[in-house]
């Protein structure tokens, strides 16, 4: 038996050393991270904080962090060179699709994979985790929460009724979902095609930003830790 695993052994250590030579001839690209979320989930308050916090906070301090978020539309209109007109055309809640929609859905995919690929960039929807789900220094992120918790936010931030904050996440989170199957033909809900799912019903922005940052460092620390263990055991 052990004459039979000697040559496995071998050829595990040979196959080791060529994924390590290869990882360091690679160049390593700053992280970024992409963040889906459900309406009134906070993901506007919790990308503000996370993008603050990576900035003086972390292992990345002193990296200039950048939120795009209600600003992205505007960043694709000028990294495109298209007329300003075109922004109260790039909705992602539309209901009926333009023909033109799907030549400014690959506009905003270059620009999102462009952001993301420079790093220390925060993007906020427009199918950010899909369009970017090659891209190996790229975290994508899913904020859910209850329908119940989601209206009681809404409700307190914007002054909202009960029913308008009930329509509200109805119509957002519907558009979302249409947004992405017509654009990508995926599903939005599905929590493989995230890094991290955090529901923030019972936490605060400042503990989901915590929670955020550490599984980052972690996956960002990933490879190297992975060939650290490797050849330990080699």
């Amino acid at each position: 038996m052990t004459d039979q695993i000697a040559p496995l052994q071998k050829y595990l250590a040979a196959k080791l050393e060529m994924a390590i030579a290869r990882a360091a001839e690679e160049p390593t690209l700053a992280p970024s991270i992409t963040i889906s979320r459900q309406a009134g989930a906070r993901a506007v308050s919790i990308g503000e904080k996370l993008t603050a916090h990576l900035q003086h906070g972390t292992r990345f301090k002193n990296s200039d962090w950048t939120l795009f978020d209600q600003n992205l539309v505007k960043t694709i209109i000028e990294d495109n060179h298209l007329p300003h007109e075109l922004e109260q055309q790039m909705p992602e809640d539309r209901v009926h699709l333009m023909p033109t929609d799907r030549t400014l859905f690959q506009r905003s995919a270059y620009t999102i994979r462009k952001l993301c690929r420079l790093g220390h960039a925060v993007v906020v929807g427009r199918a950010g985790n899909f369009i970017t789900e090659d891209l190996t220094n790229t975290f994508r992120i899913r904020l859910v929460g209850s329908f119940e918790c989601r209206r009681d936010h809404l409700q307190q931030k914007f002054s909202m009724t009960a029913k308008a904050a009930q329509e509200y996440i109805h119509e957002k989170d519907t558009a979302r979902m249409r947004y992405v199957k017509s654009h990508v033909h995926e599903d939005i809900e599905d929590s493989t095609a995230y890094h991290l799912t955090i529901n923030t019903d019972e936490l605060s922005d400042d503990s989901v930003v915590a929670i955020i940052t550490y599984s980052l460092e972690e996956w960002a620390a990933g490879p190297a830790k992975v060939a650290k263990a490797l050849r330990a055991t080699a």
